[in-house]
Formats: C-alpha cells, structure tokens, sequence
C-alpha cells in the first residue's frame, strides 16, 4: 500500500477487548459476532443492512463459519467448541406446541 502496488490494507479486521468473550470479525460484506455462552452468534450483511439490525446468522452459517475460521489460534482455543451458534436451534429446543 506504501508503495502504491495496492489500494487495499486488509481483506478483513477484527475487533474486541483482548480478554473479553465476544469477538467481532468484518469483511467488505459481512459482520459475524461470536458471542459466549449461549447467547446466539450474529451476522450482518453490511452492504443491505450497515446499521446491522437483522441477524442472517440462520439464513448463512456458511458465512459466518468462512469468518469465524479467520479468528486468530488464541481465541479460538479460548472458545472451544468451534461452533457457529443460530438462534432458531435455540428457540427450538426451548419452545412448546402452540395450541
């Protein structure tokens, strides 16, 4: 970039207190936030939705997997599991018939 051979510094960036639990990691496109506990993880689409309101992470798991294997080795050992976690399987799981 100093040297003009690209106008580009970084594909993605990544941000969060160094010893906090959640962790946000950004590209041109998405927003995935991996949250501790059993809280459900977060995903934006950053072009349709750059105020990120509506969580995608049901509708594109893919997406946030792709962005959550970037997470550097130390956050990832911190957070075990490796598993991207939706909100629908939550729900599901807590939830009764309707009648």
């Amino acid at each position: 970039m100093l040297e003009g051979d690209s106008d580009q510094h970084r594909d993605a960036a990544i941000v969060g207190y160094h010893e906090g639990a959640d962790r946000c990691i950004r590209d041109r496109t998405w927003s995935y936030i991996a949250r501790p506990g059993e809280e459900p993880d977060e995903l934006y689409h950053l072009l349709d939705d750059p105020r990120e309101r509506t969580n995608l992470i049901d509708q594109h798991p893919e997406e946030a997997t792709r962005l959550a294997a970037r997470f550097g080795s130390y956050f990832r050992q911190a957070r075990a599991t490796g598993v991207v976690k939706g909100i629908q399987g939550k729900y599901e799981v807590a939830s009764g018939s309707v009648g």
